[in-house]
């Protein structure tokens, strides 16, 4: 394969490639070159500078400044690249301030007659659009030679396109050298501290945790958010921010991941799938695109988004029924391996072929 592959020159832009990287956008993206790589393709990294959020920049004319420079950039960078490719491959993530970009790259392309491929990271394409940008959007970027999009929500809400194509969040977790799980002691949650992450309600079900149990909280906190919480909590403690290469072990070493975020925008978050492949079930929320990784009462439990009521239920369940729980652990080991990356970048290995053929 990757003799076929040697000719084929792609451009890809997408967000920094860094080995401190915990945000699903980059981790994905980082796995994407990896593994085109790792089939032959060669390979051309163009960080995106739009990344940036300029809206945060209060001076209104500079924030405005920072946009333009940032796509005049855009403009003379993308031709200097995509002109020795044959075909440019953007990953990015649909925010409202993302599509002046997406569109001055299939503009871009459309200029130098090559074949555009775009991947959205999250499960929010077009729900936070205005009417005039969907609009826009139908008729240029959403009609790229292909759109892989994280969940097949997003392929439901668009179905006059047909180019539309499913890749999921996947992971390679080495399974762990552990024997069978049998009882929940240590609970975990990994993520941002972001009230929106369902943190503060986390905190709240885990109070009454029985003597053994304890909840073990990673990660970096969010904007505004209260780390004073943790202050004399009687069931959780807050560790530190994971190293990515770290996480599997962490996982490794505890017995329930719960995630009841309700954040806008979430698609298939990794750390569930990186945790089924440690073998290790979830408690998460009935919430955007969640149920399509997480198969209630099969692999994890799903509780109702923002509900102390239902999170804590749902802990207490699993906690006084091993043998639940020895059915969760099974389902969540198979799950772990229908995302892994391999037969999914094949495909998109296949498929970037077809392209430029």
């Amino acid at each position: 394969m990757g003799q076929q592959n040697k000719s084929i020159r792609i451009l890809c832009i997408g967000p920094p490639l860094l080995t401190t990287n915990i945000g699903g956008a980059e981790v994905l993206f980082a796995k994407t070159v990896e593994e085109l790589r790792t089939r032959g393709f060669d390979v051309r990294v163009l960080h995106p500078w739009f990344w940036f959020n300029a809206d945060g920049v209060g001076i209104v004319w500079l924030r405005w400044l920072i946009k333009a420079l940032m796509l005049l950039l855009l403009c003379w960078r993308v031709p200097r690249h995509g002109w020795r490719s044959r075909l440019v491959f953007l990953n990015t993530a649909p925010y409202p301030r993302v599509p002046a970009s997406v569109f001055v790259v299939w503009t871009i392309c459309r200029l130098m007659r090559r074949p555009l491929a775009v991947r959205f990271f999250g499960g929010s394409l077009g729900r936070t659009y205005p009417k005039s940008l969907r609009r826009l959007s139908r008729w240029t970027w959403l009609r790229s030679e292909r759109v892989y999009v994280e969940t097949q929500q997003i392929i439901g809400g668009f179905p006059e396109f047909a180019d539309f194509r499913w890749l999921p969040n996947t992971r390679d977790i080495k399974p762990p050298e552990t024997g069978p799980r049998d009882s929940v002691r240590n609970l975990v949650f990994i993520s941002r501290l972001d009230s929106r992450k369902g943190i503060y309600e986390l905190l709240e079900a885990c109070r009454s945790l029985p003597e053994q149990c304890h909840l073990y909280v990673y990660g970096p906190p969010s904007f505004g958010f209260d780390m004073a919480v943790f202050d004399g909590h009687p069931k959780a403690t807050h560790r530190s921010i994971l190293d990515p290469a770290d996480v599997p072990r962490v996982l490794s070493e505890h017995d329930l991941l719960l995630l009841p975020t309700f954040y806008p925008g979430e698609g298939h978050p990794g750390i569930i799938v990186e945790a089924f492949q440690c073998h290790v079930p979830v408690i998460a929320t009935m919430f955007s695109a969640i149920p399509e990784v997480v198969q209630h009462e099969e692999n994890g439990l799903l509780v109702e988004p923002g509900s102390v009521d239902s999170l804590k239920a749902a802990i207490d369940r699993i906690l006084n029924d091993p043998e639940l729980y020895r059915r969760l652990c099974v389902g969540a080991k198979e799950r772990g391996e229908f995302f892994r990356s391999g037969p999914w970048y094949d495909r998109v290995a296949r498929d970037l072929r077809s392209l430029v053929a």
